[in-house]
């Protein structure tokens, strides 16, 4: 009797994906930049283990502010270079690149996988403060819910997203 081949596992793909390391050991982000032939593949945030892989976080949502806001195809990959494990080694701090190059920033819960958005707007992580706070940059003036907020350095409390300003700077907006 022949055994049926079996759909690889999400494992075993990432193992088989490209994969590039971020700035915190362990962990790696593989997957598909923007609308190359993957066959599909989606960008992932995976956290190695002695074991395999596990994937902490898959494709960030890329949303239109509208009422109700309008969530688009999962366009983009998560940016290796903005990829940072917290000091507690249970959250996440990923940059998004999106359609056009957009940059945005998600905090990711290790236990629950699921991309909570930090900026929408243009923005960079710059990875924790010694108090276990995200450190984000945030390039031009927030737009929709983010309205209000000034281009500067913010620190992030992962578990209420409260964002206080530590470093404002100029609005660079436009070309």
């Amino acid at each position: 009797m022949h055994a049926t081949p079996r759909a690889p596992t999400e494992i075993q793909k990432a193992l088989k994906s490209q994969c590039r390391a971020t700035r915190s050991a362990g962990l790696v982000v593989c997957g598909c930049p923007i609308d190359r032939a993957c066959n599909g593949e989606e960008s992932g945030i995976w956290l190695t283990k002695a074991n395999g892989r596990v994937r902490v976080a898959g494709p960030a949502r890329i949303v239109k502010a509208g009422n109700p806001p309008q969530v688009y195809k999962y366009l983009g990959f998560w940016v290796p270079e903005g990829v940072f494990l917290s000091p507690d080694k249970r959250t996440v701090l990923g940059q998004w690149s999106g359609e056009c190059e957009g940059q945005s920033t998600y905090l990711v819960s290790i236990g629950e996988g699921r991309p909570k958005s930090v900026f929408v707007s243009e923005s960079s992580a710059l990875g924790w403060s010694k108090d276990g706070r995200a450190r984000v940059f945030l390039a031009e003036p927030g737009f929709g819910r983010e309205l209000g907020y000034r281009p500067g350095v913010y620190l992030v409390d992962p578990n209420t997203l409260k964002r206080t300003l530590v470093r404002p700077i100029r609005s660079r907006r436009g070309c």
